[in-house]
Formats: structure tokens, sequence, C-alpha cells
């Protein structure tokens, strides 16, 4: 749920704004200590980015994707927890697999409210 489409900070920061760099992910995942760091050495790091980021691994013939999200908030996110896991990640995922020809839906809200029968039909 509200999954990472990508944690590439010069691909992310732009869509949700700076806070993104704030959450821990962004530089744990590539080995930096602190968002100075992987952003000084974004070019040593911009392979594992590119590596850990679905949206760069979208081709013909992937399976369906289904995703959740909270509501889309205001942007740019006024918090990191709000901005790592922002609609519009999974938005610009979608607008890749359209691209792609491929199935993907976006549900906004509870998946624990949603009826089982929805998921059968889906899968």
């Amino acid at each position: 749920m509200s999954a990472q489409t990508s944690i590439d900070p010069k691909v992310v920061v732009p869509w949700v704004g700076e806070q993104i760099m704030n959450h821990g992910m962004m530089f744990v995942s590539v080995g930096a200590t602190n968002k100075a760091e992987a952003m000084r050495r974004y070019p040593e790091y911009s392979e594992l980015y590119h590596e850990f980021s679905p949206i760069n691994h979208v081709s013909k013939g992937d399976p369906p994707v289904l995703l959740y999200y909270n509501p889309p908030t205001p942007l740019p996110a006024t918090n990191a927890g709000i901005a790592i896991h922002h609609a519009i990640l999974g938005q610009k995922l979608k607008e890749k697999a359209d691209a792609a020809g491929l199935e993907c839906e976006i549900k906004y809200g509870n998946p624990a409210e949603e009826d089982a029968r929805w998921f059968a039909n889906f899968c």
C-alpha cells in the first residue's frame, strides 16, 4: 500500500517536494548516512536509485498492477511521511504503465474495507 514507485531524488523531489528527502529510505537505501551525503554522492548512487525504482522497469508484457494509496493530498508534501507515500507516486507509475499498454489500477482508501470479490476479478 502506498508504494514508492521511485526513490530517485532527481525524479521524486520534483513530484512531491523536498520533504521526501527527510525520509531515511531516501538515503539509507543506497548506503548514505543522511540526505546531504546522498545528494553530494548522487553520481555514485545514481545506478542504485535507478535499480531500486520500479518505475524504471515497466515494460510491455508486465503483469497487471494494483496500487493502493490514501487519497491525494496537496503538493508539495508537508512532511516526509506524506511525501514518501504520496499518491502521485502511483499516478506516475500508472502513466508509464498506460503508455506501455499495461493494466494498472489505482485505488484510493483502505484496502481492508474493499470487497474481496473485487480483488478476485482483478486477478
